[in-house]
C-alpha cells in the first residue's frame, strides 16, 4: 500500500480518483496518525492547541522529523519513545503542564533549539546535558529554585532564558557557558551573581531585573561583549568600578535600587547611550554632574 493510500484511509477514504502528493519537507502535518502515513519523510509535526493530554508512544516511529509543536496542550509527560527523534532540530513543548522530561530526551542529537516555558518544571534529566548541538533554551516561567551543575556542558549555548522562576542561587558551572550571548534571569530571587559569569567573554544581554542581588561581580569588566545590562529593583547599593571597562556598554538600567553614589569611572563612559537610575536616592548635584560628563547619554531619573 502505498503512503498515499495509506493517509486516504486513515482519513476515513475507502474510495478516490486521484493521487494526492504532499511535499514532505514542507507540509506540516497535524496529526500523528497522519505523520505516520507519511513516516520515512514527514519532517515537520505541529499540534499546537489541540487539546492533547498524552502523546501516543508510535511517535517514536516518526525519525524522519526535525520540527515538533506541541505548544498550548494539556501534556503533563512525554512517552520515552520520543526520545528515538534523532534528527529534532527546535522543539516547542510551551504552555503545557510537564513537570518532568524522559531521559530518553538525550537521543536529540541534532537539537538546536527548544522552549519549555510555561510549564510545572523544577529540574532538568541529565540527558539534556548531552545535547551538544542545542544553541537556545527557553526554560521561563517553571518552578526552578536551583539549575543542575550539568549546565554548565552546553558548549554551544547562545540563548539562556530562565525568567520568571524561584532561582535562589546559581551554580558556578554557569560560567564555563563561554559562548553564550543573551541570559535572563529576571524575576526570580537571586541575592548574588557567581564570580564565575565574568568567564562568558560573549555574553552580549545580561537581565537580573527583579532579584534581590546586593552587588555585581567586582571583574564585570571581563565581560567585554556586554551591550546591555538590565538591574532593575534589586538591592544594589553601589556598582563595581570596572563597570567603566565595558566599551560596548550601551544600555545600564538600575532603577529602584539603593545606590547613593555611582563609582567615579562611570564618568568616563562616553559611549553609553542609555542610563536609567529611576528610584534610587541619588543626589540633584550627581545627576548634573553625570549629564555635564555624558552630554551623548540620555540619562532617565
Amino acid at each position: 500500500m502505498s503512503a498515499v493510500i495509506a493517509f486516504l484511509l486513515l482519513k476515513g477514504y475507502s474510495a478516490f480518483t486521484q493521487e494526492v502528493k504532499i511535499d514532505c519537507k514542507t507540509h506540516v502535518f497535524k496529526t500523528i496518525p497522519e505523520a505516520l502515513a507519511y513516516k520515512d519523510c514527514a519532517q515537520k509535526l505541529s499540534m499546537r492547541v489541540a487539546k492533547i493530554e498524552k502523546v501516543s508512544d508510535k511517535i517514536g516511529a516518526l525519525t524522519a522529523i526535525t520540527y515538533l509543536d506541541l505548544k498550548s496542550n494539556s501534556l503533563r509527560e512525554l512517552p520515552a519513545s520520543i526520545g528515538a527523534l534523532s534528527k529534532l532540530e527546535q522543539v516547542i513543548l510551551s504552555e503545557n503542564h510537564l513537570k518532568g522530561l524522559p531521559e530518553s530526551i538525550e537521543g536529540w542529537l541534532a537539537l538546536r533549539f527548544i522552549q519549555l516555558d510555561n510549564n510545572s518544571l523544577s529540574d532538568l534529566p541529565l540527558g539534556m546535558f548531552k545535547l551538544k548541538n542545542l544553541n537556545t533554551l527557553d526554560l521561563s516561567w517553571n518552578n526552578f529554585s536551583s539549575l543542575n551543575p550539568g549546565v554548565g556542558k552546553l558548549k554551544q549555548l547562545r540563548i539562556l532564558d530562565l525568567n520568571h522562576n524561584g532561582l535562589l542561587v546559581l551554580p558556578k558551572e554557569i560560567g564555563k557557558l563561554r559562548g553564550l550571548e543573551e541570559m535572563d534571569l529576571s524575576f526570580n530571587k537571586l541575592k548574588a551573581i557567581p564570580e564565575e559569569m565574568v568567564r562568558m567573554s560573549k555574553l552580549k544581554r545580561l537581565a537580573l531585573a527583579n532579584n534581590e542581588i546586593e552587588q555585581l561581580p567586582a571583574n564585570i569588566g571581563k565581560l567585554k561583549s556586554l551591550k546591555s545590562i538590565i538591574v532593575t529593583n534589586n538591592r544594589l547599593k553601589t556598582l563595581p568600578e570596572s563597570i567603566s571597562i565595558l566599551k560596548e556598554l550601551e544600555s545600564l538600567y538600575l532603577s529602584y535600587n539603593q545606590i547613593e553614589k555611582l563609582p567615579g569611572s562611570i564618568y568616563k563612559m562616553s559611549h553609553l547611550r542609555n542610563l536609567v537610575l529611576v528610584g534610587n536616592p541619588i543626589s540633584a548635584a550627581e545627576i548634573s554632574a553625570l549629564k555635564k560628563a555624558l552630554p551623548n547619554t540620555n540619562i532617565v531619573f
